[in-house]
């Protein structure tokens, strides 16, 4: 990482900036083609579960390629510090990772990783998840390596954060 000064090199850090994120952006390469769409997901300290339809782009790239990149964003603000645009910045928290993805074909390990993704979103117990309807795909991300970065940019956005040490707190 460039900017040292930015990182979040605590795993543990990252597992908390991960659980405040609510939109994964996966990025997918196909022929020189990229693809980078916004998913749901899950997380389970070690991979990311997301699910798609039964066919589509998403498919037709993994099995071209299950090689993946993965950035998520959390408590993101414009801090425009001077009428002048060129100084202004965001602050944010943020995860990059890359993965191999796995598609999960038993009923037991697609609930499973439904049940990662339902817990990302719910707020106390989370609901109990139904049988995977037909057609319905889940896919693990074994994540190879993952990385995390903290901007406040001077921002009031962050005061509790200083990008530092323990920085990121649930």
């Amino acid at each position: 990482m460039f900017r040292k000064d930015k990182e979040i090199s605590r795993r543990d850090e990252i597992d908390a900036v991960i659980a405040r994120c609510r939109v994964c952006y996966l990025a997918m390469c196909r022929d020189d083609k990229p693809y980078v769409i916004p998913v749901c997901f899950g997380y389970d300290g070690r991979c990311l579960y997301v699910h798609t339809a039964g066919a589509g782009q998403k498919i037709d790239f993994i099995r071209r390629n299950p090689q993946v990149c993965f950035t998520m964003t959390c408590d993101a603000g414009l801090v425009a510090r001077s009428a002048d645009p060129c100084g202004w910045g965001f602050a944010y928290f943020s995860v990059v990772g890359n993965g191999r993805v796995e598609e999960l074909v038993t009923l037991e390990e697609k609930a499973l990783g439904l049940d990662f993704i339902v817990r990302q979103y719910a707020e106390g117990t989370p609901p109990a998840v139904p049988a995977p309807p037909a057609g319905l795909r889940v896919w693990r991300i074994q994540i190879s390596d993952l990385t995390g970065k903290c901007s406040p940019a001077g921002s009031s956005i962050l005061e509790s954060h200083d990008c530092g040490p323990s920085s990121v707190k649930d």
